[in-house]
């Protein structure tokens, strides 16, 4: 079982804009989605829950 735990999104930009997000993940809709599998709008970056994933399951 896959376990995340919830970053601010302070964090969460500064790992973007350093181009780590491939171990970034963010809630959508009712599911925790990789971010670098989706197209993060920085204006709805307030909005977003974001998430680093803790257990190594993939």
């Amino acid at each position: 079982m896959e376990s995340y735990v919830q970053i601010t999104n302070e964090a969460a930009a500064e790992m973007i804009l350093e181009g780590n997000f491939s171990e970034l993940w963010f809630k959508s809709d009712k599911d925790i989605v990789k971010c670098s599998l989706r197209i993060i709008r920085l204006e709805k970056l307030p909005e977003l829950t974001f998430f680093v994933r803790l257990s190594d399951e993939k």
